[in-house]
């Protein structure tokens, strides 16, 4: 569950993840600021694990065969970002 705004309802809400996502804020006109993303999690009986961090609007790893154009993308002013993905392999 993301975070909640300390200034008022106005702004992007925070992603979802183990921590949960900052909230957004709102001061006036065209002064909004989007959610920030959730945390990653990995239990400490998991044997091997790699986590990656994107930056700004672009995901991490997207040169990775299993990735899609689009996904995890981050929304820039005024419109959406990308559908999520999971992929599971064993």
């Amino acid at each position: 569950m993301g975070g909640s705004p300390r200034v008022n309802g106005y702004g992007g809400a925070g992603g979802s993840g183990y921590y949960g996502g900052s909230a957004g804020g709102y001061s006036e006109a065209n002064t909004m600021g989007g959610g920030g993303g959730g945390s990653s999690y990995v239990d400490a009986t998991v044997q091997e694990a790699v986590l990656y961090t994107g930056t700004g609007q672009t995901p991490a790893n997207t040169g990775d065969l299993d990735y899609l154009s689009g996904v995890g993308v981050g929304g820039g002013p005024k419109s959406v970002g990308g559908n999520g993905r999971v992929v599971i392999s064993w």
